[in-house]
């Protein structure tokens, strides 16, 4: 596999840059969400709760091309998938025998792979392109008009579900990012 330029924390140039913007993206989509609301005939909305809402179809838009370039590089080019999916009996052991040591206390070496991390990451991945898709799938077709509002509101309720699920999960990202870099840290 080619090497493309790793820096020393073992991530690709190209890679950090996606999964920053998508970052940036997924949190910009999750704080639009606190206050934004739909302009629809009969509902008065602020003029801030409109652009709330305008900025999180055009970044949610965004954030799905994002993905599906992080996907396209992580997957066909790096051929990552086995991080992100171990899946394998050996990836399945590598789990296990993580999911051990974490209940001594122990955590995966940071920037391991597979195993525990490439887990939690792929199913996260899963969620974030599930979340973007819906939002972007229910905004093409109410803009569509095929389509009444009642008919795709489950599509709106499973991207609202999906979106709480994303909360919990930037919140353990972040959670686990600082303890591992405060253990590196220490060790130094």
């Amino acid at each position: 596999m080619t090497d493309f330029n790793t820096t020393k924390n073992g991530w690709q140039p190209i890679t950090l840059v996606l999964h920053s913007l998508f970052a940036f993206c997924i949190i910009g989509q999750l704080i639009t969400s606190t206050f934004m609301h739909r302009p629809k005939p009969g509902r008065h909305v602020s003029a801030f709760e409109a652009w709330g809402y305008q900025t999180h179809e055009y970044m949610g838009i965004l954030t799905l091309i994002l993905l599906i370039c992080y996907v396209v590089w992580a997957f066909v080019i790096l051929k990552r998938g086995p991080h992100l999916f171990p899946w394998s009996r050996v990836g399945w052991q590598t789990i296990w025998r993580q999911c051990k040591a974490l209940l001594k206390g122990i955590l995966p070496a940071s920037h391991s792979t597979g195993g525990l991390s490439g887990l939690i990451h792929g199913l996260g991945l899963l969620l974030v392109i599930a979340t973007a898709s819906t939002g972007t799938i229910w905004w093409l077709l109410s803009l569509s008009h095929i389509f009444t509002i009642g008919q795709i509101h489950p599509l709106k309720e499973v991207h609202e579900w999906c979106g709480t699920i994303v909360w919990f999960y930037l919140g353990g990202h972040v959670s686990m990012a600082i303890l591992h870099w405060l253990i590196d840290a220490f060790k130094r």
